[in-house]
């Protein structure tokens, strides 16, 4: 093993981070890469990712977000697990045991949404896990998302499959769509902190200043409301095809809500819904779905019973949006 040094994403110049990042994360979306800052919330306090040094090269790295948690009703730091990555030619030489192992040491409350690899690895080193965490993705128009020839002269059979998945509810002028959110930051705050059990995430004004106001991507996010319910998504398009990227709502299942927004995203030329929920929803079970690893470790706490696999956590929390 040659010699290394591990060293805080604070003793890196910007210009050296974006050509590792740019390295080896092709396939992420730019903007994210670009803005790697807000991704990994500096500023918000001493937590911040660690990267792997050989021979003055960085080669690896293991990122992280740093958030409040409230455990009991009482706040705790902690962070997501995220952008682990080890170049290919370092790869099996321990590096990976050794970077994971330092960054455990960072916080005594870990979380992660991760593959099965890492999985592995963390469950080797005490994590309790669980996959009862579902990607959904709610196909809207047949035609567009198929590439067999003449098929998108047969809309008809988008009709009637909207006509399956969706009701006709008279409640869509009461939707209300939102371009400003900057005025509703107070409004979500209160309601997303609602008591869940004894472990949630604390997302206060702060929070979602970061996480929404500042976000590099503002100007393609939508909220939507309905009575006392709310979404916000995110609008990609992406190789001719429209999507709706729901980061967060305050309501699956089988609801009014629900229904509305799949009548907005059709009527709006959407081809596909998309969310993340800490539920298997039966309703949906005929369309794609993926199980998420999701997995966490709490050291020094004195309370061994928490038990937090199923907080409410949606693509909002970690880095399921953007990865």
């Amino acid at each position: 093993m040659n010699n290394f040094k591990i060293k805080k994403i604070s003793e890196y110049k910007d210009d050296q981070l974006l050509e590792f990042y740019h390295h080896v994360f092709k396939d992420k979306n730019q903007k994210i890469i670009e803005n790697f800052n807000w991704v990994y919330r500096r500023g918000s306090g001493h937590y911040e990712p660690l990267l792997l040094e050989i021979d003055n090269k960085i080669v690896g790295q293991a990122g992280l977000i740093p958030n409040d948690f409230l455990i009991n009703e009482k706040k705790f730091k902690g962070i997501w697990f995220t952008d682990f990555i080890i170049l290919p030619e370092y790869q099996k030489k321990g590096y990976g045991k050794i970077l994971t192992e330092k960054w455990m040491e960072i916080s005594p409350l870990k979380l992660t949404f991760c593959n099965d690899l890492s999985l592995k690895i963390f469950l080797k080193q005490g994590w309790q896990a669980t996959n009862t965490y579902f990607r959904y993705i709610l196909p809207l128009n047949l035609t567009n998302l198929t590439s067999l020839p003449g098929i998108s002269s047969l809309k008809f059979i988008d009709k009637i499959y909207h006509k399956l998945i969706v009701k006709n509810f008279n409640q869509l002028n009461n939707l209300t769509v939102n371009k400003n959110i900057d005025d509703k930051i107070s409004l979500i705050s209160n309601h997303s902190n609602i008591k869940q059990n004894n472990f949630f995430v604390l997302r206060d004004r702060s929070w979602f200043k970061w996480r929404l106001l500042d976000c590099p991507y503002k100007e393609n996010l939508v909220m939507l409301e309905y009575e006392s319910d709310f979404l916000f998504a995110n609008i990609i398009n992406k190789n001719n095809q429209k999507k709706l990227n729901i980061i967060y709502s305050t309501k699956y299942e089988d609801s009014v809500f629900f229904d509305l927004i799949k009548n907005w995203a059709i009527q709006n030329n959407f081809d596909y819904l998309w969310f993340v929920c800490n539920k298997e929803i039966q309703s949906l079970s005929w369309c794609l779905s993926k199980k998420v690893n999701f997995a966490y470790k709490l050291d020094n706490f004195a309370n061994d019973a928490i038990d937090i696999r199923n907080t409410n956590f949606q693509a909002i929390d970690s880095d399921l949006d953007f990865i």
